[in-house]
């Protein structure tokens, strides 16, 4: 056999035994990945329901939940109010937040969902929700409740 086949076969091997390597840890790290977005999840859920106005209307079971602008009653402003901060994020574009209907009310869906999101990430997206709720609410016809 000759040196160069030899070392093609010795390289190949090398990089099976990478592949099995990192194949048979992939469950451990999707595991470690997922318990990270719920924990950045129950934090951002926690720290947004810690701001005037603004309401997270389920547990963190995962890694999402749902938000409500205004009250957390069925009404049209908090349904109008929960759209203009949806629309304000969306204008922004740092994060993508989609809304939905929930029991008759118009929602925020937050989703932690990324591999790359860090804690600073969600640092961020609570002040530009924040910061969206509170230009909304200062808007007349959207009173915080």
């Amino acid at each position: 056999m000759s040196d160069q086949y030899s070392s093609a076969l010795d390289t190949a091997y090398r990089r099976a035994i990478r592949f099995h390597k990192a194949r048979n840890s992939l469950p451990a790290q999707a595991s470690a990945m997922v318990e990270r977005h719920c924990q950045l999840a129950e934090g951002m859920s926690s720290a947004l329901a810690s701001e005037s106005g603004i309401h997270v209307l389920n547990k963190v079971e995962l890694n999402q939940f749902l938000v409500r602008f205004g009250s957390t009653e069925v009404s049209e402003q908090s349904d109008q109010a929960t759209r203009d901060v949806i629309a304000q994020l969306a204008t922004e574009g740092s994060f993508f937040f989609s809304g939905a209907e929930w029991r008759g009310m118009c929602v925020m869906r937050v989703s932690v969902i990324s591999w790359a999101t860090t804690q600073a990430d969600v640092d961020q997206a609570v002040n530009v929700i924040a910061e969206a709720w509170g230009r909304v609410k200062n808007n007349a016809k959207h009173p915080a409740t």
